[in-house]
């Protein structure tokens, strides 16, 4: 098992007794080069990669900001387009009920949806 010795630029792994040594004391295990340069690169990679977690929380809590604030600033624009109601014409009838003229700055007619 690897062991922390404070620094935080190293991982020391411990050495093991020598497989053909017959577990004789004092003799170690050294690790081939391709190992020692395998856990060399993965602790590189660590250390240039530590601050990667609090940026992607970080990243995922704007976007869920933003969102918020996008849902909440569209809720009102929904909600001004239901209580909506266009400038419609004025239309002016004579004591017979028949129509004299119509008064408007844009003609519109409101037509009710039927499904």
């Amino acid at each position: 098992m690897a062991k922390y010795t404070g620094n935080k630029t190293r991982l020391h792994l411990p050495t093991s007794p020598s497989p053909t040594g017959g577990g004789r004391s004092g003799s170690s295990f050294h690790m081939p080069a391709v190992v020692s340069g395998i856990a060399s690169w993965f602790d590189t990679l660590f250390m240039r990669f530590r601050y990667v977690k609090p940026l992607i929380f970080g990243l995922i809590g704007g976007m869920l900001i933003a969102f918020v604030v996008i849902l909440v600033s569209d809720f009102y624009k929904v909600k001004e387009i239901a209580s909506f109601t266009p400038q419609v014409t004025t239309k002016i009838y004579d004591k017979n009920g028949l129509m004299v003229s119509e008064l408007f700055r844009q003609k519109r007619e409101v037509v009710r949806f039927e499904s």
